[in-house]
């Protein structure tokens, strides 16, 4: 057992297209519930937007996971022999799974899951009619529809009976976060990425107050993305870099898969060793928001980044040391990422296009982003 993700095929593609033809000029569509009573509706975001939460998504993934899992069925959208992506097939860090085979055991799951993802009365109807189409025209009514609740109610069936996390495309994401799914999986990093999303909000809000901090807490985009980002030189360093930051976070990713086993076997002693570690971290951070006596600790807060000052600070005991405690520490109070997309914008020659300024302010004030 260890710390792999079964991820979409559908990410890798929206990647390829990104690093292979460029940010797209097109819009996508995520599907919205308001109130189960009443019917879903679609709004359009920018689909450059979606291919940077995938980018996002993936150079987290390539630095904390042991291995991604993709269905083998659906892998010549990405895998060729000049794609972008094509290193991580020869570092061996993508497995191919054949689910075909698994088809008869994927059925029952993939059907409560539907049940779950169909929360309105118009979701069920589109849903009916994509299986009669598919039924009787062998294609559905409404393929992006489909390729959304169909196709992700038959990833987290393969995420149930594989057992193994599943993380979406953001479409799919988007959905599953508005649905109360019944079958599905802890995943030890994305927990571990949320505490350190909540508290480096904690620790943006405890820094001040003020319009500035108001609107920083607002965003915090994943640390080790925007790391490999910010050691990046073009598009075509990101996956390399990614590669490479594998051997300086290896302990973290023994923390996680460790975790993954305790989540797994229901192991209560281990996994309060876990929070407990994880809590001491916190502890220690949040002292930052505690003024002390004689201005030993000073807040400043700038747009580039939050300033701090300090002496005898004893978030020093962790942020000197090494190993995991260390490494947390350092990803708690790391840049939130502005910076980081900036150049990633310039990257991709969009830093003062139209196309570039929505993508900013999509990122920096939407919906947060972890595993």
């Amino acid at each position: 057992m260890n710390n792999r993700l079964l991820i979409d095929n559908w990410t890798l593609e929206e990647l390829t297209s990104l690093l292979f033809e460029g940010p797209s000029n097109g819009s996508s569509e995520e599907i919205i519930i308001d109130n189960p009573a009443q019917p879903h509706r679609l709004n359009s975001v920018p689909t450059f937007v979606v291919q940077l939460r995938c980018l996002l998504q993936l150079l987290t993934h390539i630095v904390l996971r042991d291995g991604l899992i993709v269905d083998s069925k659906f892998t010549d959208g990405w895998n060729f022999e000049d794609s972008p992506l094509r290193e991580l097939q020869n570092f061996s860090l993508v497995e191919a799974h054949p689910f075909a085979t698994m088809a008869p055991k994927l059925k029952e799951p993939r059907d409560v899951i539907l049940n779950d993802l169909c929360v309105t009365d118009s979701l069920r109807e589109a849903q009916r009619q994509n299986e009669f189409w598919w039924t009787h025209y062998r294609q559905a009514k409404d393929p992006y529809l489909s390729q959304v609740v169909w196709g992700g109610a038959g990833m987290l069936a393969r995420s149930h009976v594989l057992e193994t996390p599943y993380t979406g495309h953001p479409m799919r994401q988007k959905l599953m976060a508005q649905t109360p799914l019944f079958i599905v999986r802890r995943d030890a990093a994305a927990e571990i990425l949320d505490f350190l999303q909540t508290e480096r909000t904690k620790l943006i809000q405890a820094c001040g107050d003020g319009a500035n901090v108001r609107r920083y807490a607002t965003f915090d985009l994943p640390p080790l993305a925007i790391e490999v980002i910010m050691n990046s030189n073009t598009v075509k360093d990101l996956v390399p870099v990614a590669l490479q930051l594998r051997e300086k976070y290896s302990r973290l990713r023994k923390l996680i898969t460790e975790y993954e086993v305790a989540l797994e076997t229901e192991d209560i002693k281990t996994l309060l060793k876990h929070r407990k570690r994880l809590n001491s971290v916190a502890n220690s951070i949040n002292e930052f928001g505690k003024r002390e006596s004689g201005g030993s600790t000073n807040f400043s807060v700038s747009l580039s980044w939050l300033s701090m000052s300090w002496s005898t600070n004893p978030v020093d005991k962790i942020l000197n040391k090494f190993g995991v405690r260390a490494t947390l520490g350092r990803l708690l109070v790391s840049p939130q990422g502005e910076q980081g997309i900036k150049k990633l914008l310039r990257m991709l020659s969009e830093e003062n296009s139209r196309l570039g300024l929505e993508a900013s302010k999509h990122l920096l004030s939407g919906p947060k982003m972890g595993g």
